[in-house]
């Protein structure tokens, strides 16, 4: 211990300037403070700097020398650790509360989604080590997070081991929702490699030495001008350059920047310089935040802004526009922001944004900030609520406005008055806008722990369920079906169209109220505005007229399907293998189940064979076949969950496309070859007919 103990501040340089491998450590660790207080205090310091390097050695080296540190730095300090590893070794370690501190990291939304469902994961372990109840709504945020991340393997995986460990029955059912069952293979394997992790010990993520020194992810420019060994030094010294400064000189190599004449210390120090669109989409967030918006080239604005608000560095946000400024090529960033800040219900952050633009409408603000600001007490709430509900039931016509404000309520503060204005558009909406509808629908229900089980989500779904014997679908149903998707299709359009023409009105108005008067308004004004009007009348008369026809036919479609549900289906005979519908006579096709393990990412080409049967297949089998070979040239997993080889043609794999429909495709090395797409009775006869 040296006698003379370090400043805060000078123990934090210390600790930034440390090489993280065990020696090191050992070595910093000398310097720590005597007192546990002293030292959760410097750690604290340096998280609140998020100082990444000077945070990871002082925890590290507190922690594997056996201190005392208290697990409340991981609320911040979990996104400044460097690899997933070194969170799970270094979460056993801590006191106090360690659960409640990741469960608000991962709130925090600063660790990116793989790693926040890590951290879930994490805390689910502490508490099974020590035995201690999950902080509450861990489950709750756990089934949200589950909800938004569906379209990320990683982050599902991660889920899943959570939900094999903490058997929630809700978590399992969202993630086999999403084609991510909570078993296999993959899922056991990770699970196994996060309890080794977590149950090694405090420095099994640290190396034992020195770590050689890796230069990638940018083009390494020299730190020193090359000099030949037998010149003059540069230094002035009269000496040779090998005698001289040649030594120090390759040292300071070893750390090229890409900056010329930098070493990466002191690019540290200066981030901007040399900056690009793939290093800003690289960066975590506690680089992000650093960089100073003034020495960042206006080309890389939008691209800054993007990775803060992914990250909801609501105060980076803020600086950065307060710093540069407001102008219009960034309207759809502010927007965003004030938006996000919203959801987060960060309201003095909003503030700071509105002050940027005086003279903006608070009436044109998302419906979910004006509540925020809304005075709670009173009757300011309900009454902005009436008057929000009045003017989109005016405009009923486009469920577009309705949808608006339930996704805004959801998001507020009473999310239970979103639930129930919710409901009541999921019977009249169309299947994408019901979609989102439902599963922001169903992050509320999470968010205020009422659970999944909601009971429009089963109205919802009968209203687009497929049918389930498709082949006894009449020519004449069918025709009705597709008079209805084209009538879908143009009252969609009809009523995009009308929303353009009254948002062109609106800021018509809009300037026509700021321009000075004058005696008379302008001959072209006045027509163009009344060519809208009159238009904004035909457009109104064209989309009641499509929205009657298609209500007539959805009637007409009800009627067919119910009268075809009362015809008994034909007795089946034993002479007719054709109608043989048992799933064992599929599976004398196929061959034994085999793991794929994991896949390359590769381009789909399609058959002209599968391009003429899309053409006489319901519209719901040909969009859930694509996106089935869209997952499968992504690589994805789970896609490949059930893939079989077929026996009579072993290089031709099957999956499943519903309940009725199979998808035939090869897999070489670099592209998916997609074959046909069949029904799947006709799966023995389109064997014996191979070429």
């Amino acid at each position: 211990m040296s006698s003379e103990p370090l400043t805060r501040q000078a123990l934090i340089e210390q600790a930034r300037r440390c090489d993280f491998f065990q020696g090191a450590l050992r070595e910093l660790a000398r310097e720590l403070p005597l007192e546990d207080a002293d030292l959760n205090a410097t750690i604290a310091e340096a998280v609140a700097a998020r100082d990444e390097r000077a945070f990871r050695s002082l925890f590290y080296a507190a922690i594997g020398t056996g201190r005392h540190v208290d697990g409340r730095h991981l609320a911040e300090g979990s996104a400044l650790f460097g690899a997933p590893d070194q969170l799970l070794c270094a979460a056993r370690s801590c006191s106090g509360d360690v659960a409640a501190a990741l469960l608000a990291a991962v709130q925090g939304g600063r660790m990116g989604c793989e790693r926040e469902a890590l951290a879930l994961v994490v805390a689910q372990l502490w508490s099974e080590d020590r035995q201690a109840a999950l902080p509450p709504g861990f489950l709750a945020t756990a089934r949200s997070f589950a909800r938004r991340t569906a379209d990320n393997v990683f982050a599902q995986t991660n889920l899943a081991v959570l939900a094999r460990l903490s058997k929630d029955k809700q978590l399992l059912c969202i993630l086999d929702a999403h084609e991510m069952p909570a078993t296999g293979r993959l899922v056991e394997a990770t699970e196994q490699s996060f309890r080794n992790w977590f149950q090694g010990p405090p420095w099994k993520a640290v190396p034992e030495q020195r770590p050689p020194v890796m230069l990638s992810g940018y083009t390494v420019r020299r730190a020193v001008p090359r000099v030949w060994r037998n010149d003059p030094c540069p230094c002035g010294s009269g000496k040779k350059y090998k005698k001289c400064c040649f030594a120090k000189d390759q040292l300071r190599l070893l750390q090229s920047s890409a900056v010329a004449g930098l070493t990466l210390d002191e690019w540290r120090h200066q981030p901007e310089l040399a900056l690009t669109a793939e290093r800003l989409s690289q960066m975590r967030s506690y680089e992000v935040v650093k960089l100073d918006p003034a020495r960042v080239s206006p080309d890389l604005h939008e691209h800054l802004l993007d990775r803060l608000l992914i990250f909801k560095e609501h105060d980076a946000i803020v600086r950065f526009f307060e710093t540069v400024g407001y102008h219009d090529s960034l309207e759809f960033y502010w927007d965003w922001a004030v938006e996000t800040a919203g959801t987060d219900r960060e309201t003095e952050i909003i503030r700071r944004l509105l002050a940027l633009r005086p003279g903006l409408d608070p009436a044109t603000l998302p419906l979910k900030v004006r509540l925020l600001l809304a005075d709670t007490q009173g009757a300011a709430l309900l009454d902005l609520v009436e008057t929000e509900a009045r003017r989109a039931l005016q405009a009923e016509d486009s469920p577009d406005e309705l949808a608006s404000m339930a996704y805004s309520l959801l998001e507020s503060r009473v999310p239970a008055l979103g639930v129930l204005v919710a409901r009541s558009l999921l019977p009249i909406v169309g299947p994408w806008e019901g979609e989102f509808l439902l599963d922001a629908l169903l992050q509320a229900r999470d968010k205020l722990e009422l659970g999944s089980d909601e009971p429009f989500e089963t109205i919802f779904q009968e209203r687009f369920a497929g049918e389930p014997d498709e082949p006894r679908e009449s020519e004449a149903l069918a025709a009705v079906r597709l008079d209805l998707d084209a009538k879908t299709s143009e009252v969609q359009r009809l009523r995009a169209e009308l929303k353009n023409i009254y948002r062109e009105m609106e800021k018509r108005r809009q300037r026509a109220a700021v321009a000075p008067a004058e005696p008379r308004p302008a001959p072209a004004d006045d027509a163009s505005m009344a060519d809208l009007r009159t238009k904004v009348s035909s457009l109104r008369g064209l989309l009641k007229e499509r929205h009657t026809e298609r209500n007539q036919l959805r009637r007409e479609l009800q009627l067919a399907r119910d009268q075809l549900a009362a015809i008994p289906p034909p007795a089946a005979s034993p002479a007719s293998p054709q109608d043989t519908d048992a799933p064992e006579r599929e599976d004398d096709l196929l061959l034994a189940e085999s793991d794929l393990g994991r896949q390359p990412v590769r381009i789909p080409e399609f058959s002209p064979k599968f391009a003429h049967a899309t053409a006489g297949l319901p519209r719901f089998a040909v969009r859930a076949a694509l996106v089935l070979v869209a997952r499968l040239a992504a690589g994805e997993t789970s896609a490949f969950a059930g893939v079989r080889r077929l026996r009579a043609w072993p290089d031709v794999y099957r999956q499943r496309v519903g309940s009725d429909y199979r998808l035939l495709f090869r897999l070489p090395e670099d592209r998916v070859d997609v074959v046909d797409l069949i029904n799947r009775r006709d799966l023995e006869r389109t064997l014996k007919c191979r070429p």
